[in-house]
C-alpha cells in the first residue's frame, strides 16, 4: 500500500507540474520561436512593446520575461547587421528611433542597445598581406578602425566610404555597439520634420532654406572627404544659406 501511495502521490505531483508547464508556456515565447523570426519582424516587434511599456510601466520597472527575450534577440540580429550590413543597422536604428519619438525610453530599456554617434573623428584603414614562416602569404586583410572622443572602434561601412582611405577629420554619423560601428556612407543626413530643412552634420543640426541648399552642400561635403590625402577640410554650412537649429537667426 505504502509504494501504491507514493506512486498515487508522484502520478498527481507530475501532473501538476505538467499542467503548470502549460501555463508557463502559454505566457512565454516557445523555445527558438523568436530566432525564426526576421531581422524587420523583431525590430518591430521590440518597437511596440518599449513603447507600450513606456506608456504603461513606471520609468523603473523591469522588463518581464518574455519582454528581455525580445530584448536580447535585438541586441544579437544589431550586433550582427552592425558587423555585417552596417545600412541596415542604420536603418533599423533610425526606424526603431522614430518609432518611440518622445518616449523616454529608461535605463532598462537603452542599456542594452546601440548607441548614436555624431561628430568629428579619424578614420584608419589598413590593408595587408600575413605570410607563414616559409613567406608564402597566407590571407590578405582590410581593416577600418576609426576613433571618436578618444574612443576606437571597429568599423563597417558600405557605399562611398567604403572606398575612402584613412581620414582625418571625418564627419561621423553612426552607431555603435559593444566596439563595433556601422559608420553611415554619407557626411550629413537629412532630419525628417516639416518646413526647412533639417540636415545633421559632424554633432550639429542645420537647418537651410530649401532641399536643394540641403543637398548642394551634401555634394560640397562628399566632395570634400573625396579629395586626395589624409586630411578632411568641409564647407561651411553657411556658405549655403543655412543656420544652426535652435537659433533665432532668419534663414537668409
Amino acid at each position: 500500500m505504502m509504494i501504491h501511495s507514493w506512486r498515487a502521490c508522484a502520478l498527481a505531483w507530475c501532473l501538476l507540474a505538467f499542467a503548470d508547464g502549460i501555463a508557463c508556456a502559454a505566457d512565454a515565447p516557445a523555445p527558438g520561436s523568436l530566432a525564426e523570426l526576421s531581422d524587420k519582424e523583431v525590430f518591430s516587434r521590440f518597437a511596440a512593446m518599449a513603447g507600450t511599456h513606456c506608456r504603461n510601466a513606471p520609468a523603473r520597472s523591469p522588463l518581464t520575461m518574455a519582454e528581455s527575450g525580445l530584448a536580447q534577440e535585438r541586441r544579437i540580429r544589431m550586433r550582427r547587421l552592425i558587423a555585417e550590413d552596417p545600412a541596415r543597422a542604420i536603418a533599423f536604428h533610425e526606424e526603431t528611433m522614430a518609432t518611440l519619438a518622445g518616449a523616454g525610453l529608461p535605463p532598462v530599456l537603452t542599456e542594452g542597445m546601440e548607441r548614436r554617434i555624431e561628430g568629428i573623428g579619424d578614420l584608419d584603414v589598413l590593408a595587408g598581406d600575413d605570410f607563414d614562416e616559409e613567406g608564402n602569404p597566407v590571407r590578405s586583410f582590410l581593416e577600418r578602425w576609426a576613433t571618436v572622443d578618444g574612443v576606437r572602434y571597429r568599423v563597417a561601412t558600405y557605399g562611398r566610404r567604403a572606398l575612402l582611405g584613412s581620414k582625418r577629420g571625418l564627419a561621423i554619423y553612426a552607431i555603435a555597439m559593444d566596439d563595433c560601428l556601422a559608420l553611415a556612407d554619407a557626411p550629413a543626413r537629412t532630419i525628417p520634420g516639416p518646413g526647412a530643412s533639417l540636415v545633421g552634420h559632424a554633432g550639429r543640426t542645420w537647418r537651410f532654406p530649401s532641399p536643394e541648399d540641403a543637398a548642394a552642400f551634401l555634394r560640397a561635403a562628399q566632395a570634400a572627404e573625396a579629395r586626395p590625402g589624409p586630411d578632411v577640410s568641409y564647407p561651411d554650412p553657411v556658405g549655403f544659406r543655412a543656420v544652426p537649429e535652435n537659433t533665432e537667426e532668419p534663414l537668409p
